[in-house]
């Protein structure tokens, strides 16, 4: 229990904290200039208070972790630099942030200068008018977007044309990493999949063919140990699109985004997945739909001998089976190419961590934010990239090839999108139900897109982005 609640903490804080915590012993760059993009306009921000909004818990207790001891130091520094007090909202009522965000907002009732926002709910806060656009802000500041700093997946999430809504500094993390159990896989006589990555041939085959060795059912037909599950729900089903080198949705030259889910890769990876789930019955997805510590305990017990999870989940695992005595019987490989895959990848929601400066109508306060967030999240100086993304492998994983996989998809960016979400709730929703629809067996992959694809492209036309993006157009 002491490791789980160690661990939670971790969780919550590395949740905000979107960049490597080491990057709070960042130095000075000039008493009163930001370090967002090298110009030297002092602001004095007069003793107001900054706010960041989120609604995880954030502790800030010396002591809890190093890393929460270095964000407090910077938290110090940021104040004096700017002569502003910053301050956590944190812990707010789901349903408050979430679902009444706009009306509370409208209402005057606001969380913060600063918020944390997943990108499937831009779209609707964008359209409340509470979301400011942060493109010539960044263009004052001197912000350049592709000095490796910057999280190009919330980038590409949050640009609404020439509109830039939500920004994150890099984030290195695994959004759908695929971990095995070794002892497992040695069990079943089955090579570690790095064998197979060396010689290019760790495809939908030998995923299929792992995950029937490694699921074992008993005397009464029950399955009481799967090949293959997950704890992130519809993107596991974009893990197949994407390795298949798919998407679920496509923008032409000016923007407008059209809806692929059912092109002939696609499918053809669909087809795959729905063999594996509702033919070959060695892919378990329905706890995921209940409860995530489902799917991570199931494989930490041995019930699952392939998981497709988050890297905060990989966190959890890690401190509960070093807890039982196998923390080394876990390691790390790509999610398996697809027929038409060019490249291992790993699947995004499109930047699962984003922030937005709220739009309060005051332009000094929004640029003060705005500075704030660049100089708190700012990147370690005294470590590079590759140092950084080398310690959070070696703390994740205890072999090396596990810590290879990990820096090759971080370092070069292997991270990618569906590029539906920064459509709205209601296009996301139409993609769960596809991915519900298909763990009941409740039709082809084709014939269940097909009931739903009107609704879907009637969903995108009347999305924020694709209206602004008509307007901006001019058409």
């Amino acid at each position: 229990m002491k490791h789980l609640l160690r661990t939670l903490c971790t969780i919550a804080v590395l949740a905000l904290m979107v960049c490597s915590f080491a990057a709070c012993d960042n130095g000075g760059s000039g008493e009163g200039t930001s370090k967002a993009g090298g110009d030297d306009v002092v602001i004095d921000g007069k003793g107001q208070t900054i706010t960041i909004a989120t609604p995880r818990v954030v502790d800030l207790t010396p002591g809890v972790s190093d890393e929460t001891d270095l964000l407090i130091k910077r938290i110090g520094e940021v104040e004096k630099k700017y002569n502003i007090k910053i301050a956590f909202e944190s812990e707010i009522d789901q349903s408050d942030y979430w679902d009444a965000m706009v009306a509370k907002a409208m209402a005057g009732d606001v969380f913060g200068d600063i918020m944390l926002i997943y990108p499937y709910f831009l779209d609707e806060w964008v359209a409340g008018n509470i979301v400011a656009d942060i493109a010539p802000i960044a263009e004052k500041v001197g912000v350049d977007w592709n000095d490796g700093s910057w999280d190009t997946q919330v980038l590409q999430t949050g640009t609404f044309g020439d509109k830039i809504y939500s920004f994150c500094r890099e984030q290195t993390a695994l959004t759908a990493g695929l971990i095995y159990n070794t002892q497992l896989l040695k069990k079943a006589d089955l090579e570690d999949p790095s064998v197979w990555v060396k010689k290019d041939q760790w495809n939908f085959d030998k995923l299929e063919e792992y995950a029937k060795k490694l699921t074992v059912v008993d005397a009464d037909g029950n399955v009481t140990q799967y090949g293959l599950s997950t704890t992130t729900c519809e993107l596991f089903m974009g893990c197949f699109i994407l390795a298949n080198g798919a998407t679920a949705v496509e923008y032409d030259q000016k923007g407008y985004p059209k809806l692929t889910l059912d092109s002939a890769k696609s499918l053809e990876a669909l087809n795959t997945f729905n063999t594996m789930l509702n033919t070959d019955h060695t892919i378990e997805c329905m706890s995921c739909l209940k409860n995530w510590q489902e799917a991570a305990d199931a494989f930490c017990n041995g019930e699952v001998g392939m998981l497709v999870c988050e890297e905060w989940v990989i966190e959890y695992i890690r401190d509960v089976m070093n807890e039982a005595g196998n923390g080394e019987d876990y390691a790390l490989t790509y999610f398996p190419k697809g027929p038409n895959g060019k490249d291992y990848v790993d699947a995004s929601f499109g930047g699962m961590t984003e922030y937005f400066i709220y739009n309060s109508g005051d332009a000094e306060k929004e640029e003060l934010a705005f500075r704030v967030y660049c100089d708190l999240y700012a990147p370690n100086e005294e470590l590079s990239q590759e140092e950084q993304v080398a310690t959070t492998a070696e703390s994740l994983f205890s072999d090396e090839n596990s810590v290879e996989v990990y820096e090759d998809i971080i370092l070069n960016n292997k991270s990618e999108s569906l590029n539906m979400y920064k459509l709205g709730l209601n296009v996301r929703q139409d993609f769960k139900d596809v991915f519900t629809n298909i763990c009941n067996n409740a039709g082809t992959p084709q014939s269940i897109i097909n009931s739903i694809k009107t609704e879907v492209e009637s969903y995108m036309e009347e999305s924020t982005y694709w209206i602004q993006i008509k307007e901006q157009n001019g058409d």
